[in-house]
C-alpha cells in the first residue's frame, strides 16, 4: 500500500468574479501567489450565456515570473468546454491536481457568441496547499 498523504494538503478554495464581453472572447485571470498550490478545476458560474458560448482554462506567465516571455500559456488543461445557457455552471473538475508555479495565472477564456447581453461570471477554484 502507498503511504496516506492527506496530511500534507490543506484545502484552500478560492473564487474570482468577472464580466465577460458579449460577442468576443475575454480572459478571466486569477493569480495564484502560493508557493505549493494544486489546482483540481472547480466550478464555473454564469448568468446570460447564449447557446455556442465556450470556454478555455490554461494556466498562464502573465508578468514573465518564469522567463519565458509575458502572457506564455503553460498548459491549457480544457481546450474547449461549451456551456449550457439554462443550467447556469459547469464543473471544471479535472482527475489530478496539478501544480502551478508561483505567481502565474489560472485563466478562463470565455467565448461569448451572445450579440445582446454580457456575462456575468463566477469561478470557485478547487486548490489544495501542500504543507510539507
Amino acid at each position: 500500500m502507498g503511504l496516506d498523504t492527506r496530511d500534507k494538503f490543506d484545502y484552500a478554495e478560492d473564487g474570482m468574479v468577472g464580466t465577460a464581453t458579449k460577442n468576443t472572447t475575454t480572459d478571466l485571470d486569477f493569480k495564484v501567489t502560493g508557493a505549493k498550490e494544486y489546482v483540481q478545476g472547480g466550478q464555473l458560474l454564469f448568468q446570460n450565456a447564449a447557446w455556442g458560448d465556450y470556454i478555455t482554462a490554461q494556466v498562464v506567465d502573465v508578468d514573465n515570473v518564469l522567463g519565458y516571455g509575458a502572457g506564455t500559456v503553460l498548459n491549457e488543461y480544457i481546450k474547449k468546454r461549451y456551456v449550457h445557457p439554462d443550467i447556469g455552471k459547469s464543473e471544471l473538475e479535472v482527475p489530478y491536481a496539478g501544480l502551478i508555479p508561483q505567481n502565474t495565472y489560472l485563466r478562463i477564456k470565455y467565448t461569448s457568441v451572445g450579440t445582446s447581453t454580457d456575462v456575468n461570471i463566477a469561478v470557485n477554484y478547487s486548490l489544495h496547499h501542500d504543507n510539507s
